[in-house]
């Protein structure tokens, strides 16, 4: 059917399924118009103007119908909400930090001069062996309540280059490394050479006591690493995803609990709510934050622990 989306007094003709949820009638505006499905206000006008406010229901579910009109409002974008973080020294002393995700490393090395005391040309912030040299914290896997680590720049290490050789399965690698590397950084370089997932390295220093760089924020130099010294690398099975746990709600508003992994498909989940709810797959549809989950794996959909999956049923004709 065709509906007619209405903003600022400019029309646009819109064909939809009255299956489609708001979640994807906002997906639709977005590929059509380029606004932000997070910034759509969408209101049925109906002589009630009644607001499309869950974007798991389906647009039947309001009463929209071929020719209903519905009103877009767009807001101003919500600013990134603050988010804690921990900042690590070197004595292994703690700091708490409010910061916003999109705040760049410059500006938050400049909170930390004011506050440690230490000059930002001289820090060295690492988080999951990554060095955050520039651009945005987001860009760093930077989360609610994550662990940055505070070093400081050495003055002579830092112009220094040196060789180590990485040993594996018989084979030697030489990799040119700084003494200011960090473990995590070593681990994505010998990604670089041999393609092993940083996860599933685990670096031992041959120096008599076979000593583990088990510590991916620490540099090298650490752990006594020198020009020419031994590195065994040991690459480790992956481990299974972990399991998490999500909620299916039905049309009543009743939740079942549901243990995944993340990387399970849909096609297998939706057999295991068929053997539990006792609902056909092929009459499924399942939705999350708006998206109908039509194939794929689950993690596809943004599914979280504790995410919500709305379970609806396909109406026939």
């Amino acid at each position: 059917m065709d509906i007619t989306i209405t903003m600022l007094g400019e029309s646009l003709n819109l064909r939809v399924n009255p299956q489609d949820t708001v979640g994807s009638l906002k997906i639709k505006i977005q590929s059509m118009l380029g606004v932000d499905p997070q910034r759509q206000r969408l209101v049925f006008i109906n002589g009630q103007k009644t607001p499309l406010n869950d974007d798991s229901k389906p647009i039947s579910y309001y009463g929209l119908q071929h020719g209903s009109q519905v009103s877009l409002l767009v807001t101003e974008p919500l600013p990134p909400a603050p988010i804690q973080v921990f900042l690590r020294n070197e004595k292994g002393q703690l700091s708490t930090y409010d910061i916003r995700l999109d705040e760049t490393v410059s500006i938050f090395k400049n909170r930390v001069e004011k506050r440690e005391g230490v000059p930002a040309s001289q820090q060295r912030l690492i988080h999951q062996g990554r060095v955050m040299q520039g651009g945005k914290l987001e860009d760093y896997n930077i989360r609610n309540h994550s662990t940055i680590d505070l070093t400081l720049r050495l003055g002579c290490m830092g112009t220094t280059n040196m060789d180590i050789t990485v040993n594996m399965v018989g084979a030697s690698h030489t990799v040119r490394v700084n003494p200011q590397d960090t473990v995590g950084s070593l681990k994505i370089k010998i990604q670089s050479m041999l393609g092993v997932d940083p996860q599933r390295q685990r670096l031992v220093f041959i120096n008599g006591q076979r000593t583990p760089l088990n510590d991916d924020s620490k540099p090298i130099s650490y752990y006594g690493l020198q020009h020419g010294s031994q590195v065994s690398l040991l690459v480790t099975e992956p481990p299974p995803p972990a399991l998490t746990q999500v909620f299916l709600r039905n049309e009543k508003g009743q939740l079942s609990t549901y243990n995944i992994r993340l990387n399970e498909t849909v096609s297998n989940f939706k057999n295991r709510v068929e053997k539990r709810e006792g609902v056909p797959a092929s009459q499924q549809r399942l939705i999350h934050q708006g998206r109908e989950m039509q194939g794929g794996k689950l993690e596809d959909y943004y599914v979280r622990h504790h995410s919500t999956i709305d379970l609806t049923l396909r109406l026939r004709g």
